[in-house]
């Protein structure tokens, strides 16, 4: 009979047929296996890999591996949402981010006696794909931060 080791190495040649065979011969015999779940979680994709380490932990409660990958997979399941929403997010028509500026030198001699004109050019003009991009990206690391910052509090608190 074929063993995890078997399959784990199949995973890192990019043989996920291969792994899943191996893994289904051992879970035939031995459905309560943990590891296996695990390392069937690793040779899928999906929804099913999510599924399948859920089950794992489930049998094995102190399989922090598979915490791990878990942990992981629902942070990146927060970051595609949150790509998701930012991505949604448009500006109403008529409604310009360009906010008025005020030259540093004014504000660092406080002299104000002559309100400028806010620079409006360019006003309407829509959002570049390129710094929408850079936005999307900042506002997903951060996001992955938060998430990150908040998973690690929870493990610390005592149980």
């Amino acid at each position: 009979m074929r063993n995890l080791q078997a399959a784990w190495e199949a995973i890192e040649k990019g043989d996920s047929v291969e792994a899943q065979s191996i893994v289904a011969q051992i879970l035939r015999d031995d459905p309560k296996n943990a590891e296996a779940w695990m390392v069937l979680g690793e040779a899928v994709s999906g929804d099913r890999r999510e599924l399948f380490l859920r089950k794992a932990i489930q049998l094995d409660p102190n399989l922090e591996i598979a915490k791990t990958k878990l942990a992981q997979l629902e942070a990146e399941a927060d970051l595609d949402t949150v790509i998701a929403e930012v991505d949604e997010l448009k500006v109403p028509p008529g409604v310009s981010l360009d906010a008025p500026t005020v030259p540093i030198e004014e504000r660092l001699s406080g002299d104000r006696s002559t309100p400028r004109k806010a620079n409006r050019a360019g006003a309407n003009q829509p959002i570049s794909r390129k710094s929408s991009a850079l936005n999307n990206i900042t506002l997903a690391i951060i996001a992955l931060g938060i998430l990150l910052a908040v998973y690690f509090f929870i493990q610390s608190l005592p149980v």
